[in-house]
């Protein structure tokens, strides 16, 4: 193991080390070479831990009877990829398993032949990432983006997206929280306020974007994305100003076909419930609003 695995880990609580615990990250090891590392209360976390490449080509290299590196908590930024070239020989040869789990139901492995990150396997989520959820217990990956994240933060965010979808993974739901933008004119890709974007997801279930003001024309372009997304059925606009009527000439037709719903949500808190008004895709209108408890 690591002499300082501090130095890696930086503002971790408690390390342990074979069994005793020192200074730096809460850090576990068993006597089969396994070195993981966890976040113990994630109230107390007010920073991300950015791990660069360097320290964890170094850690790799250092640790000489490591034989798996599990990562499981968001908080730790993991290279978003490595150059092959860059991977020590000897390092490769003993093929250590980096795992980084997310906390949204997929682990990953880092593939030392593409420095790229892999899915290595699926558990079943059986509590929310965060509290805007309620318990589920399935296997879809949901992903929350909003803009007080780091660059490097929603740069994973939207390569986990793609990953899962590229593998097929269902996204049960992707939520914008006031860091859309826009939609690009071809109907391909959601600009966010970072300006990084999102290009079309064949496997995402559920659109959320939270604290938004959009127009007619906005809308519809947000609409052509959706038309775009074959298992979207599910729209949902929190808490934003939209169009009090929607042209129903520019609706796509293909989504009336296919059944969206499309959902502006008002949630009050005093009242502790949240008010729904679902579009009508043929005449353009929201329906009467609906009062929902929780």
């Amino acid at each position: 193991m690591c002499d300082n695995p501090e130095m890696v880990f930086k503002i971790v609580k408690s390390t342990k080390k074979d069994g005793r615990d020192v200074d730096g990250g809460r850090c576990m090891r068993g006597s089969d070479g396994r070195l993981s590392s966890s976040e113990d209360d994630r109230g107390r976390w007010s920073t991300d831990v950015e791990i660069t490449r360097d320290e964890l080509l170094g850690l790799l290299q250092t640790c000489e009877g490591l034989t798996e590196l599990w990562f499981d908590s968001p908080r730790f930024l993991l290279p978003l990829s490595i150059p092959p070239e860059m991977i020590p020989p000897a390092v490769k040869r003993r093929n250590i398993n980096i795992l980084y789990d997310r906390l949204n139901g997929l682990v990953y492995r880092l593939s030392f032949e593409h420095g790229q990150w892999k899915i290595h396997g699926q558990r079943a989520l059986d509590v929310d990432i965060f509290e805007r959820y309620r318990q589920r217990a399935d296997s879809s990956l949901y992903v929350v983006i909003d803009q007080i994240r780091s660059q490097l933060q929603q740069e994973w965010w939207l390569q986990e997206l793609m990953i899962a979808a590229e593998a097929g993974v269902m996204i049960g739901a992707l939520s914008l929280d006031e860091s859309f933008d826009t939609v690009a004119d071809n109907s391909q890709l959601i600009t966010l306020t970072s300006g990084l974007t999102i290009p079309v997801l064949q496997t995402v279930q559920e659109l959320d974007i939270w604290g938004t003001d959009i127009n007619q024309e906005m809308f519809i372009k947000i609409l052509s994305y959706v038309k775009e997304c074959p298992q979207l059925t599910l729209l949902l606009f929190e808490d934003s100003q939209l169009p009090d009527v929607v042209d129903p000439e520019q609706i796509p037709s293909q989504l009336k076909q296919r059944g969206l719903e499309v959902i502006r949500r008002r949630v009050v808190e005093d009242d502790a419930c949240f008010r729904d008004r679902q579009l009508d895709l043929g005449s353009g209108r929201w329906d009467e609003e609906k009062i929902h408890r929780y």
